[in-house]
């Protein structure tokens, strides 16, 4: 069985960030045979239901995610049941309002975990400048995310090149000296690696670069094997990725209650008084505004029945 878990897939529905639609997203994790996966698109939550079908059809567990980013910190939000949901839901919100801070993410702090990026973002600029004797200005930093999450907080380490294996070492060294956990955290944005060209595409167009010359591109953020992941990183950051995605018992696509019903027995016909009754009221009710009225009315009753009868169909 497998014992890796790509947690952060970035897809097509992060604008211009990535060479992943969800077919694409289905042929690297059924390729692999990877356990299961998580999406972390940034700062939208437009992608997950059609990676919940995605994944359901390839029958592999899966958990939904978000990337945020606060004060230049990348952080990734995953879903752990409903009340995490509407939390990462009122999350977003405050992100499409610029009104996002920390004091938000405390308000909605449960039902998430929360892997913080290491190798990019604030964390990086400040780790690397810490020596062996870690400042207590940085821990102060990383624990104002940790105390919000406690034990559903991660470091997610992220290997690319053999010269960042020395940075994640240090990393895992500083996560055993404070008790913090790790998890095999790499980004995924194309299918192969040379793939790498296609993000490069979308760059340009965003940058509106009129000479673009790149014909070829290689690159690291893509979906490897199993093998490869294996030589990357540690059996404890692997084996995280599937704690994380077994610990959602979150489906997006649960019926939750009911369908609001006034309380009369006949709907169409209480309607219809009220409509006269609002046609009396405003001095309406002669006989050429009530053929109108009875006219619009079965229009619009018709055309409510046939839109749910093509929606269920």
């Amino acid at each position: 069985m497998s014992k890796f878990a790509p947690l952060h897939i970035i897809s097509g529905y992060s604008f211009l960030q990535s060479g992943l639609t969800m077919k694409k997203i289905a042929q690297g994790i059924k390729s692999n045979d990877f356990y299961g996966a998580g999406l972390t698109d940034g700062h939208v939550m437009f992608g997950l239901p059609s990676f919940a079908e995605t994944l359901t059809e390839i029958n592999k567990p899966y958990i939904l995610g978000m990337n945020i980013e606060l004060s230049g910190t990348n952080l990734s939000l995953f879903v752990l049941n409903d009340v995490g949901y509407q939390n990462l839901l009122a999350i977003n919100t405050s992100i499409q309002r610029e009104s996002l801070t920390l004091d938000i993410l405390k308000e909605h702090k449960e039902g998430l975990v929360c892997v913080i990026e290491t190798n990019h973002g604030e964390f990086k600029e400040k780790f690397v400048k810490e020596t062996e004797k870690v400042s207590t200005e940085f821990t102060k930093y990383l624990s104002q995310f940790s105390f919000i999450y406690g034990d559903d907080f991660y470091l997610g380490n992220e290997v690319t090149s053999k010269d960042e294996v020395k940075y994640a070492n240090k990393v895992r060294k500083f996560a055993n000296n404070f008790t913090y956990k790790c998890v095999a955290f790499p980004r995924i944005k194309y299918l192969k690696k040379e793939d790498a060209i296609v993000v490069e595409i979308v760059k340009a167009i965003n940058d509106q670069v009129k000479d673009f010359k790149l014909k070829s591109l290689e690159g690291q953020e893509y979906f490897m094997s199993e093998e490869s992941y294996n030589k990357i990183y540690n059996n404890e950051e692997l084996e995280n990725t599937i704690n994380i995605v077994n610990q959602s018992t979150f489906d997006i696509n649960k019926k939750r209650g009911e369908m609001l019903r006034f309380p009369v027995e006949n709907s169409p016909e209480e309607l219809k008084k009220l409509c006269f009754k609002n046609l009396a009221e405003r001095g309406l009710d002669n006989e050429v505004y009530q053929k109108q009225l009875v006219h619009h009315y079965d229009r619009l009753w018709l055309i409510l029945i046939l839109n749910h009868l093509l929606h269920l169909s």
